[in-house]
């Protein structure tokens, strides 16, 4: 039975819990973002992000996986998740996708810092 992370697992939100074994997961399973579809986002020890699509996603992650709820993703993504299902041309706006994840990241790491101090 996957576990629900509808919460997250408190990347912004206080006490950081990350996965601490491998785990079966369900994803975009909670209601606090519907301008998003709900969609939460997964950040795997590498760093990498993954974002199901599918509501109710399920999978197995790794320990040491962090699980960003909607409104998390919402604001690492500055306004949500952008759809691009009929592609953006020929390298058309990458600047503005790097650009936005930088400045989530930089978000992402002043949040921590606080919760830190």
């Amino acid at each position: 039975m996957p576990v629900q992370y509808a919460t997250g697992t408190g990347a912004f939100s206080g006490a950081r819990r990350p996965i601490t074994k491998a785990t079966p997961v369900m994803l975009n399973d909670g209601f606090d973002s519907p301008e998003t579809g709900n969609r939460e986002v997964g950040v795997l020890p590498n760093g990498e992000l993954f974002s199901p699509q599918e509501r109710n996603w399920t999978g197995i992650v790794p320990a040491g996986t962090e699980i960003l709820n909607a409104t998390e993703s919402k604001m690492l993504f500055g306004g949500g998740l952008k759809h691009f299902a009929s592609g953006t041309g020929w390298l058309s706006g990458i600047g503005n996708f790097v650009g936005g994840v930088v400045n989530g990241a930089k978000n992402v790491y002043k949040s921590l810092k606080r919760s830190l101090n």
